[in-house]
């Protein structure tokens, strides 16, 4: 009871040995390196000694040609040695239209042959024979049955179709067989190994006769439910074997169709377009750079500092970093501090461009006066421009003219325009007695006068205040025709508060003081 539970339940299972030998190399185009060897020791392969278990049953399969139960001729074991005098003698299974399961006489080819053509053969699911397309590849099963017949423990079974190119025919699975003949179903049947053969028997490229224009590409090792790729005597996993569950973007089920699906969503080192987001991730509190060099020397770079982040938008600041030609760090030019309204700082001199009819050096929007300005700081407002120097914040007076709130000096003389207000006020204050300053008077206008002055110009007819205010007394040259010369003058004291004059007849005429 025990075993027939586990025979339906299991089946019979890879134990040991039956190590497959072979002197091919992977491939991963599916084409040899060189046309197989004529010996043939690129064509066929031999199987080591070993055992399975039939449920709770151990069958010994031995590798030798004594005859006796369990036996077989699976050949020489040293794949140095091994030829196509001394490879595996296997029989080939196959089944028929009626579904009958026939033998092909052993041969040590491990696949079915044309004797006449010697062109490799692939059997139909009706058990027709079918000579390999050139330049094609075929693909073998080695498998073993619990029959205790001499020579007839490990057979090998076709697949049902031939292959136009080598990635269908790694696709091809024992399963997708398997699930096409009710024969190969029985639980008695473990599989060993896949072997891949690439055929080449036309053209200039043709591969001897001798081994049947035929050279093993690939074998994969399936006793154990994994899949092996077998170069000599050992081998790695192959990929499109090992299953794989789809994660995150990836939707593959298996390593291999799962890495090329990676190759197709890679970035190139010789560049592309990346259509989401390029995420530069790391600790707070380390440097996340993005660098450009030449010839693997930073030139350039451009990253999240170290500054630890505290809190409160704090920390992982940007900087913009210069490095020399060895490599070694310049300067930090850039520096932009994360938190809200931090300072972007600039260590090197900035030059914008030159101002045109088309574009701007620098424009400062207008805005409020920032309450707690520092030095330095420069802004506008609608009221003008302003600047804090030394503490201070000063507005500057436009060139077309503003109120001037607190007194103004002057270390040069002073024109006065005809537009200048009538009740306007210019003062002049010359500091020595020994300079003069210069005022052309046009219009009816108050002059304040300290230190001595000469009034210019006027209009007929109309008034100028003059008066001293208190200033410092002094003796005022009134010329009244640049034509003529004449000129006279105005002595003012500290008890004169005022000096009326009037252009009249070419003259500043004094009406009174």
């Amino acid at each position: 009871m025990d075993h027939l539970w586990k025979h339906r339940t299991f089946g019979t299972v890879y134990n040991l040995g039956l190590n497959l030998i072979t002197n091919v190399s992977p491939s991963t185009s599916g084409l040899p390196t060189a046309p197989p060897n004529v010996d043939g020791r690129n064509t066929v392969v031999s199987v080591t000694s070993g055992s399975t278990l039939d449920e709770n049953l151990q069958v010994n399969i031995a590798n030798n040609t004594s005859g006796a139960r369990f036996s077989q001729d699976l050949g020489n074991v040293s794949a140095g040695s091994l030829t196509l005098s001394n490879s595996a003698l296997f029989k080939m299974s196959y089944t028929d239209a009626g579904s009958v399961l026939k033998m092909l006489t052993a041969t040590r080819f491990p696949f079915s042959f044309n004797a006449s053509t010697n062109i490799p053969e692939y059997i139909t699911t009706t058990g027709v024979r079918t000579s390999v397309t050139n330049k094609s590849w075929i693909v073998n099963y080695i498998y073993s049955f619990g029959d205790p017949r001499p020579g007839e423990v490990v057979k090998v079974r076709s697949s049902n179709v031939e292959y136009a190119s080598f990635v269908n025919a790694q696709a091809a699975k024992w399963d997708d067989l398997r699930a096409l003949f009710p024969t190969l179903q029985d639980q008695e049947i473990r599989t060993l190994y896949k072997m891949i053969h690439y055929v080449e028997h036309t053209g200039g490229g043709a591969y001897s006769a001798l081994v049947k224009y035929a050279a093993l590409v690939q074998t994969v090792d399936i006793r154990g439910q994994s899949a092996v790729q077998i170069a000599a005597s050992s081998g790695t996993v192959l990929a499109s074997n090992v299953s794989t569950a789809p994660t995150a973007t990836l939707l593959a089920t298996n390593a291999q169709a799962a890495l090329a699906e990676l190759d197709t969503k890679k970035l190139a080192v010789s560049g592309g377009t990346v259509s989401g987001i390029l995420a530069i991730s790391g600790a707070a509190g380390t440097v996340r750079p993005l660098d450009f060099s030449t010839a693997g020397s930073v030139r350039w770079e451009v990253a999240a500092s170290a500054t630890a982040e505290t809190g409160s938008n704090a920390g992982s600041n940007f900087a913009i970093k210069a490095y020399n030609d060895s490599g070694s760090l310049i300067d930090q030019p850039v520096s932009i501090g994360r938190v809200a309204g931090a300072n972007i700082a600039f260590a090197r001199n900035v030059v914008l461009q030159a101002a045109s009819t088309s574009t701007q050096s620098i424009v400062i929007p207008h805005g409020a006066a920032p309450s707690t300005p520092t030095d330095g700081s420069t802004w506008t407002t609608t009221a003008g421009l302003f600047i804090r120097i030394n503490g201070v914040t000063i507005q500057y007076l436009p060139l077309t003219g503003g109120t001037v709130t607190g007194e103004t000096g002057f270390s040069a003389g002073v024109t006065v325009a005809n537009t200048l207000s009538a009740n306007g006020e210019v003062r002049v204050n010359v500091p020595a007695a020994s300079t003069s300053g210069n005022i052309a008077a046009a219009g009816r206008s108050v002059v304040l006068l300290g230190g001595n002055c000469t009034l210019t110009g006027g209009i007929k007819g109309q008034k100028m205040h003059v008066c001293t205010n208190l200033e410092t007394p002094g003796t005022y040259a009134l010329t009244y025709d640049t034509y003529t010369g004449q000129s006279t003058s105005v002595v003012c004291d500290a008890t004169q508060g005022e000096i009326l004059l009037c252009w009249k007849d070419g003259y500043w005429k004094c009406i009174s003081q």
